[in-house]
């Protein structure tokens, strides 16, 4: 990727970093060690303490997250983020931007084998070179993701969260019964 695109991802990822991530509390990608520590404890500790309920944490790393993103699942939050930073289409295009691109897998030792002097402009797609991929990509608009997957939280008082990128931590709080703690415990099996 050039310098410039770099640089607008980097610009774009740091103005959520700044002005949006101070309003969601559940996501620690801005944490410093010691703040992401001390969450991971309370979540831990407001399990202990839950009266005639089941203390469970759950920690989900999600495989290959950022390739997972399309422009239908953002779009709306990303729409809502251009109009806030009064920006023409940055964050929407995220998407559609990697869709436009070329990807290449190459290194100043050899250039993919289907690349020749007749077609390096527009060289066929191949293994080592492909078109039209609308995922997201890692270390681009991970912020704008994490913002979209914690608006899908479904109600604030389901669990407690914590959200890194494709890695989270959830704590539900469901009030059980000597029957449902033994249902639970079936299913753990």
């Amino acid at each position: 990727m050039v310098l410039e695109m770099r640089l607008y991802f980097c610009v774009a990822d740091l103005n959520l970093a700044e002005v949006i991530s101070k309003y969601l509390p559940q996501q620690t990608m801005t944490s410093t060690e010691v703040d992401l520590t001390t969450r991971l404890f309370t979540i831990a500790d407001a399990c202990l303490h839950r009266h005639k309920a089941v203390p469970v944490i759950i920690n989900i790393d999600f495989e290959k997250w950022n390739l997972r993103w399309r422009q239908t699942t953002t779009e709306g939050v990303f729409r809502v983020i251009d109009d806030l930073f009064g920006t023409p289409g940055p964050y929407t295009f995220s998407n559609e931007f990697f869709k436009r691109s070329k990807f290449y897998l190459v290194s100043q030792y050899g250039v993919p084998a289907s690349v020749n002097d007749a077609n390096k402009l527009m060289p066929p797609e191949s293994s080592a070179m492909w078109f039209n991929d609308e995922s997201g990509k890692e270390g681009t608009r991970q912020k704008g993701w994490t913002t979209t997957w914690m608006l899908m939280k479904p109600s604030p008082r389901c669990c407690m969260l914590s959200y890194q990128l494709g890695f989270q931590v959830l704590s539900p709080a469901k009030e059980t019964t000597k029957s449902s703690w033994r249902h639970f415990l079936l299913l753990m099996t």
